[in-house]
């Protein structure tokens, strides 16, 4: 046990002894004291008495370390939940939903609150907060407004938002950590998606792809992200996907992938890390949506969220010269596995699930087989192995290399 846990016991004893007295005069006499310097009250003796307990029993003072994911682990989550959909077809939309959750967890840092019901009749994200805008034949822009903000939800306190607009990735080998690939094809399944103008339904992705429209909006104010069957089998409809059950389903996803077990506050703590790398602690804050009611250019002055091309900063993809330069001079090598690791550690999984060789070694280079899906990237892979690869020491199982589920 930590110490932290013991201090917060002895508040939660001292706000029970409070709600029992009931009376201010009563209160303020037995946790105070009645003589000065106060060593006579409740709240002294309970605080000495802990202190005490702490230095004898030598209980560690420092906060748990808190799990960092970023891209490695991400890779790997995906990679076990597509084997999750190709072992059943009933898994398909419960999967994609998955992926799009995690997808927006790595890019946004959103908390879990903001994105589905975290507590009984809590507001979640919607249908209709979602608009898709084609700027391309292939490349697409989903712009998600956030309306139930941490901290902003009590009423008659003033709500606040947060528009997101996550791009489609630009480079070829990032093309797995695409957001529009899964979450466009779900809302499609679902019916919901239609041209803005002229309101025809788009019901399959070649119609999306058809389509001359630049805009499209999702009807409906049902939930976005929807609780899933038994077995992660199939989704309900209009019923909201709980707090606990997406940490749960994360959970088992990290179990399954032989990563320690988290929820999406693990990528909430690598997003405001990048953030705040690359641009600085206030448009970490910013990102983060810390200290809302204090800053008033973004509250009146500001796009906010909607400034920043979190895709772009996500998957280092044609960031300016300074961010570049602030990585070369930052630690991100050692505390990250290098993006050509990650894909070589993603041909070995997949090749320890087929019969015959994924990949055909030609000195470093790595040649598809036939009939098998490519890995991320078809440029040279590194000679390292994973196990040579310096490892992040906030994160327990760098201390062991990965081992692919069988």
């Amino acid at each position: 046990m930590k110490a932290q846990k013991l201090m917060w016991w002895n508040e939660m004893l001292i706000s029970g002894v409070m709600m029992e007295l009931g009376t201010v005069e009563r209160v303020g006499e037995i946790l105070r004291g009645r003589m000065a310097p106060r060593q006579d009250g409740l709240y002294f003796k309970l605080r000495m008495f802990c202190s005490t307990l702490i230095t004898s029993l030598k209980l560690d003072r420092h906060k748990q370390k808190g799990k960092l994911y970023g891209r490695p682990e991400l890779t790997i989550l995906l990679l076990v939940n597509e084997e999750r959909m190709n072992r059943s077809a009933y898994a398909v939309q419960s999967g994609l939903q998955l992926q799009a959750l995690l997808l927006i967890s790595f890019y946004t840092g959103l908390r879990p609150s903001s994105l589905v019901q975290y507590e009984r009749d809590s507001a979640y994200a919607k249908d209709q907060d979602i608009t898709i805008v084609k700027r391309g034949q292939f490349a697409f822009t989903i712009e998600l407004e956030i309306n139930s903000l941490k901290g902003w939800n009590q009423v008659p306190k003033e709500a606040r938002q947060q528009r997101w607009i996550i791009h489609s990735a630009t480079k070829s080998h990032n093309a797995p950590f695409d957001l529009n690939a899964c979450l466009i094809p779900l809302l499609a399944f679902r019916g919901g998606i239609v041209e803005a103008e002229t309101g025809r339904s788009i019901r399959t992705i070649d119609d999306f792809l058809n389509s001359r429209a630049s805009d499209f909006r999702v009807l409906g104010d049902g939930p976005l992200f929807l609780s899933a069957g038994q077995g992660l089998s199939g989704l309900l409809p209009n019923k909201p996907l709980q707090g606990s059950n997406m940490a749960s389903v994360i959970g088992s996803l990290c179990e399954e992938a032989g990563l320690p077990g988290s929820g999406s506050y693990a990528f909430r703590h690598e997003a405001g890390n990048r953030m705040a790398l690359t641009q600085g602690a206030e448009a970490a804050k910013q990102l983060l949506g810390q200290d809302l009611h204090r800053d008033l250019v973004r509250k009146h002055y500001s796009h906010d969220t909607a400034n920043v091309n979190v895709t772009a900063l996500a998957l280092e993809e044609d960031i300016g010269p300074e961010a570049r330069a602030i990585i070369d001079r930052s630690n991100s090598f050692y505390l990250q596995w290098s993006g050509y690791d990650v894909r070589a550690m993603e041909v070995l999984r997949r090749e320890q699930r087929t019969a015959s060789p994924l990949v055909q070694s030609q000195g470093q280079t790595f040649r598809i087989g036939r009939g098998h899906s490519p890995p991320m990237s078809g440029r040279k892979l590194s000679s390292k192995t994973i196990k040579d690869q310096p490892h992040r020491g906030d994160t327990p199982h760098r201390a062991h290399h990965y081992r692919p589920s069988a």
